[in-house]
């Protein structure tokens, strides 16, 4: 089945936040960063349950971990919709 990625609007923003972050400091690395993250994220068009299932109140979410970000998204036929983008703050 042939899937497409479909972000969501926060989910664009969480990406332009992620990206400002780390420009900040250091734009190349904010790039690398956005790279790395959509190279994850475009595999879940070939592996759509690549990520756990993730509850929240009546919500089923599936989240994809890369190193530090958390994508939690939606399979739906023929689309991977993006919900949000987050930075995981465990200790």
């Amino acid at each position: 089945m042939v899937r497409r990625i479909e972000p969501s609007r926060k989910a664009l923003a969480d990406f332009d936040a992620i990206y400002d972050y780390i420009a900040k400091e250091n734009p190349r690395a904010a790039a690398g960063v956005l790279r790395s993250l959509d190279r994850a994220i475009q595999r879940l068009v070939e592996q759509p349950k690549l990520g756990r299932v993730y509850r929240h109140g009546n919500h089923r979410l599936r989240l994809l971990i890369h190193g530090p970000y958390l994508t939690f998204y939606r399979e739906r036929p023929g689309v991977i919709s993006l919900v949000r983008e987050a930075l995981k703050n465990w200790s």
